[in-house]
């Protein structure tokens, strides 16, 4: 995890040096599930998200925009919805924009990679809350890592970005053989670059 954040730095502050660079903070709802095999009749768990963000810039038609997110996953059971898996996450995608002008406004459409990595979680019923074990042998819940594909749209108005995104679980968080756990993010977000127009 280390190296990927490390790799991560790199390549952002090179990219920095020919971009123009804005900072920014961003939030919003999440509507989360996991897909499981063997299917475990699970449905959509409302979360949020928030943190920040920078937008490197290249010109009026393609931009990097990478963020730290708190974000919030997990499922909801289709039997009984007291009982709830709630997971914490801090999210860091790496989107890359196009951007098309319209009128006073711009659209844009993103994908890039999401690199998860839990920092808490909880199983809920009505007895009672237990705390979800993170790791990789067999007596664990759920590997802490996880890797997703990031696919959004959305609309700039000046320095406020209104956006819907969608991230596609790519790993099983499942450190038990047989099983696949992988989460699925709807987000809807509002965010704000400081610094005004591009």
């Amino acid at each position: 995890m280390k190296k990927v954040l490390l790799a991560t730095v790199v390549v952002l502050f090179a990219l920095s040096v020919n971009a123009q660079v804005q900072f920014g903070v961003k939030a919003g709802l999440n509507v989360a599930s996991i897909k499981t095999d063997p299917d475990m009749s699970e449905k959509s768990k409302i979360g949020f998200h928030a943190g920040v963000i920078a937008e490197f810039s290249f010109g009026e038609s393609f931009a990097l925009q990478p963020g730290v997110l708190f974000s919030q996953k997990g499922a909801v059971s289709k039997d009984n919805s007291d009982d709830q898996l709630a997971l914490n996450y801090i999210d860091i995608p790496i989107t890359l924009k196009y951007k098309i002008a319209a009128g006073n406004m711009k659209i844009y459409i993103g994908a890039g990679p999401v690199i998860s990595y839990a920092i808490g979680g909880k199983w809920k019923s009505a007895a009672g809350d237990t705390d979800v074990k993170f790791g990789s042998s067999d007596t664990d819940d759920f590997k802490p890592l996880d890797l997703g594909l990031g696919l959004g749209a959305g609309l700039e108005i000046s320095s406020f970005q209104i956006g819907v995104n969608y991230n596609l679980g790519l790993s099983n968080i499942s450190p038990q053989s047989g099983t696949s756990f992988k989460n699925n993010v709807l987000g809807i977000s509002v965010a704000y670059l400081f610094g005004g127009k591009k």
